[in-house]
């Protein structure tokens, strides 16, 4: 079964759940056996990436929302993936 992410990145860091570097949410992402993860940094994105990972046979598609902080490398996550469609 395929398994696609629609990672939401925006500005600001409020109400964040802090991630130890870009390397662990990648470390992540692979544990929850995601087979693509589409980049949104608009909400227009957002649709676009769903409509994406659906047309590229996804079975299941998840979401998340974070920041990218470059001077510390790390991605600072506002939520945990949440699954938009499919079935575990």
């Amino acid at each position: 079964m395929t398994h696609g992410m629609i990672l939401y990145l925006r500005d600001g860091q409020d109400d964040e759940l802090a991630m130890p570097s870009s390397e662990e949410f990648i470390d992540s992402v692979q544990s929850l056996d995601i087979t693509t993860v589409c980049l949104a940094t608009s909400q227009d994105q957002i649709l676009q990436c769903w409509w994406r990972l659906i047309r590229e046979g996804m079975h299941q598609i998840s979401y998340v929302t974070a920041a990218y902080d470059p001077s510390k490398d790390r991605l600072h996550s506002f939520s945990t993936p949440a699954r938009l469609m499919g079935c575990a």
